[in-house]
């Protein structure tokens, strides 16, 4: 692997308005890992062609995957027999691994040049490619696939403020067992039964509490989802708006012990860069 950097990703779902008649019932953890396992395949745009392939599952809750495309390129050769050079049509096949955490619904994608560089767009292929499995339609769920921005910048400017008078954040459906129950569960499950797409919650104050915002702000950045607070950064400045949405999580790890899969390494750093952002214990 030529890249020990991987993109942090978050892995939902979210229940279908009208499910299939024969709804097979499944964890939403058991629907991700399941839809993985059935190696999907699906066009992103005309001749390119993504897939999921080799998974496996490792060990402590972890799956382990290939995502990559193939496309159909017009390529120049040459001809040994003629000995002249000539074009023709051929394929590649550029190519990332991926590992997926049972426990915690993250996910980490090996950063790789041509395949994997933009946490956004590689998002947006791993959903496509595991709704295109139907596993979650059969099982009466929709797969969401989120980047995680990391939420250290956000949460120090809220600590540093002279006063935090103003803070907002997004909710949409309901899924993750880790969000913040205060108030962010009660927001997704207002949302999911009203048929909202969006629900935003605001609160204002003199000065609020910074440590339930921090709280707060990990658990929405935990599913992907926006906020944004209004502080004062010293006594006499103006009030100035400052936003959750920045730069993307990431994890790297190290592997010099040859004994040990760096899958399994990978899965592990994994678990604990998504349980420091949340401030978890990782037991």
């Amino acid at each position: 692997m030529a890249s020990n950097r991987f993109h942090v990703l978050r892995i939902q779902c979210e229940r279908l308005a009208q499910s299939e008649l024969f709804e097979i019932e499944r964890t939403q953890a058991e629907v991700i890992s399941i839809a993985i396992m059935k190696r999907p395949s699906a066009f992103v745009r005309r001749n390119v062609e993504w897939h999921i392939g080799a998974p496996e599952n490792i060990e402590d809750g972890g799956v382990v995957f290939q995502l990559g495309r193939v496309q159909s390129v017009n390529a120049p050769q040459f001809d040994d027999v003629r000995h002249a050079f000539f074009e023709a049509d051929s394929e590649t096949a550029p190519f990332t691994w991926g590992v997926f955490d049972k426990k915690t619904q993250a996910c980490g994608i090996l950063k790789k040049s041509g395949v994997s560089l933009n946490p956004s767009e590689i998002a947006a292929k791993l959903e496509q490619l595991l709704n295109a499995s139907g596993v979650p339609a059969e099982s009466g769920y929709t797969i969401y696939v989120e980047v995680i921005p990391d939420p250290e910048s956000f949460v120090e400017s809220l600590f540093s403020a002279h006063k935090v008078v103003r803070f907002s954040f997004t909710a949409r459906y309901e899924n993750a067992f880790d969000v913040s129950r205060l108030i962010q569960r009660p927001a997704e499950e207002f949302n999911e039964l009203v048929g909202g797409k969006e629900t935003t919650v605001e609160v204002k104050g003199d000065d609020l509490n910074r440590q339930v915002l921090e709280e707060l702000t990990r658990g929405v950045a935990s599913v992907g989802e926006a906020a944004s607070a209004m502080v004062r950064a010293e006594p006499q400045s103006r009030l100035k708006k400052v936003f959750l949405r920045g730069t993307p999580l990431f994890g790297e790890f190290m592997w010099s012990n040859e004994k040990i899969s760096p899958f399994e390494i990978m899965l592990h750093t994994l678990r604990d860069t998504y349980n420091r952002m949340r401030r978890f214990n990782g037991d």
